[in-house]
């Protein structure tokens, strides 16, 4: 059973990011982007590192 924890989005925040990731058998390059901050982060991993995956996104 796994544990799931929700928020809500506090004023002025949407609450939506947008992630892009191309898989690749030895690099994961993955591309995160925030609505309410006018940026784009750029992060690689070692191919199949699902821990660090999440650990980006959450």
């Amino acid at each position: 059973m796994q544990a799931s924890t929700k928020s809500t989005p506090t004023a002025g925040h949407c609450g939506t990011i947008f992630v892009a990731i191309e898989l690749r058998q030895k690099t994961w390059l993955v591309t995160l982007h925030s609505p309410d901050r006018d940026r784009i982060s750029r992060h690689k991993l070692e191919g199949g590192d699902h821990a660090g995956l999440l650990a980006l996104i959450e």
